[in-house]
């Protein structure tokens, strides 16, 4: 007995339907993968938002969902879909493919290329990663002189000079050999107003913003050191530094605040023809930009400055750091930018006894940083040297310079995101007195990748006064 088409079991009008509907998804989602295939059936939709309220374990429901509101144009909706599948499996290849597209509609490049890189990292040898590896080379490049943000040891300087000059504040200005009585506090305040033409550029991050801000910035900088305990050859006590801006118009978002306290302790060994200073340190940094908390860090620095003689001054220095950004990510075991970084340098000031050049300051540093997510994991050199020029008892110009190189290693983004930093400055400083001078200042930075992505400057020009004691 013949079975008519319009007397099919209701099991068999259910089984044609799902077979219907899984033809219409394979016919919408065909087609390249970045380009909306049009508004998609509303059948479609409707089946998968069912297929995930039935199994909300079903990665693939998720992704397949994610994929059917981006096309639908429902971007918000489609962001929410994919991190659920990502949450339910971070290393699926297709499902960090959808997370990239997501990220590109949202104008997230960087997150983008992350996740295609992602991509080539999980299924090397798949027809997904081939897909990706075009994505990360037809990704746009950002809008001129979009910005870099990078990591590093401090906030002002991308290089280990910064940790040179921080120990000119007690050391080189107050020899523990002096014949008067040292202050058991050592402390510097910097105020200024400086122009910045890329605000969001500071060595506290790991990620970049595609829009560049340029501002007005009022900036305050205060060190402290306490000697709590002062032996014939110890001393030991807390630390306190800080860096604070302040930024004009729609820049607000990136002002920063930098709390950095500290305890260190340290000894001088008096020999024939130099005193060595070995130091250990602990800070612990918290930085906020637009008053809201971006990250956390644990820093360890072991040093030693040898005061020599003649007035030279020798600085080495091993250092490592922890940082746990307050944003991780969609999924942090992939995504999150938290991890360990490796340091170790030495730098020179030799003093000399020309008119117009009194000293020269050289020195190099090597670098690592072992990140969670391996896009942004490092290693990395760096080269810095400057020179003071006395123009009158009370004038003085110093400039400096600097060149840097970090292998982005384990990242597979096309083309590499290996890059080249340069840092050139000068300083045009007017001692009041004592205690007080003032400056003009201006300072270049520079990020130089094959990659445009990751390609940015920096210009900060100003005045700044200093108060040291």
């Amino acid at each position: 007995m013949s079975i008519s088409p319009l007397g099919q079991s209701s099991a068999s009008q259910c089984s044609v339907r799902g077979i219907s509907l899984i033809m219409l998804l394979a016919l919408s989602f065909a087609g390249h993968a970045q380009e909306p295939a049009g508004t998609p059936d509303p059948r479609i939709v409707t089946y998968l938002e069912d297929r995930v309220q039935t199994n909300p374990d079903d990665a693939s429901s998720w992704r397949l969902l994610s994929r059917a509101y981006r096309n639908a144009g429902n971007i918000a909706e489609a962001s929410e879909a994919i991190q659920q599948a990502l949450k339910l499996e971070p290393s699926s290849a297709a499902v960090q493919m959808e997370w990239g597209f997501i990220q590109y509609e949202q104008s997230d490049l960087s997150g983008a290329a992350s996740a295609f890189s992602r991509v080539v990292e999980l299924a090397p040898e798949s027809d997904y990663a081939a897909e990706a590896k075009q994505q990360l080379q037809q990704l746009p490049a950002p809008i001129k002189d979009a910005n870099v943000t990078q990591a590093g040891y401090e906030i002002t300087r991308f290089d280990g000079s910064q940790i040179m000059q921080d120990r000119n504040l007690g050391v080189f200005s107050r020899r523990p050999d002096a014949d008067t009585e040292l202050p058991p506090i050592v402390a510097s305040f910097d105020l200024g107003v400086l122009y910045n033409t890329n605000v969001a550029l500071t060595p506290s991050s790991r990620e970049f913003s595609m829009v560049r801000d340029s501002s007005f910035q009022m900036i305050a900088s205060p060190k402290l050191e306490y000697w709590l305990y002062e032996g014939e050859v110890w001393r030991a006590g807390p630390v306190l530094a800080g860096d604070f801006t302040v930024n004009t118009g729609d820049s607000s978002g990136f002002d920063l605040q930098s709390y950095r306290p500290g305890v260190f302790v340290e000894r001088s060994v008096f020999l024939d023809d130099v005193v060595i200073i070995p130091r250990l340190q602990y800070v612990y940094s918290l930085d906020l930009l637009g008053r809201s908390q971006f990250d956390q860090r644990h820093a360890l620095t072991a040093s030693a400055t040898s005061l020599w003689n003649s007035g030279d001054t020798t600085l080495g220095y091993v250092s490592t750091n922890y940082t746990n950004f307050t944003d991780d990510g969609a999924t942090p075991a992939t995504t999150s930018r938290d991890g360990w970084t490796y340091g170790m340098g030495i730098g020179h000031t030799h003093r000399l006894p020309y008119r117009f050049l009194s000293a020269v300051t050289m020195g190099a540093d090597l670098e690592q940083a072992e990140v969670i997510d391996t896009t942004y994991a490092y290693r990395g050199i760096a080269t810095y040297v400057g020179g003071e020029v006395p123009l009158t008892s009370q004038l003085s110009l110093v400039v400096d310079g600097g060149w840097g190189y970090r292998d982005y290693h384990l990242s597979t983004v096309t083309p590499s995101r290996n890059e080249s930093i340069w840092h050139g400055g000068a300083r045009l400083q007017y001692l009041i007195n004592d205690y007080w001078s003032i400056s003009g200042v201006f300072k270049y930075d520079r990020f130089d990748s094959p990659n445009a992505l990751f390609s940015s400057d920096r210009i900060l020009t100003g005045l700044v006064t200093s108060w040291t004691y």
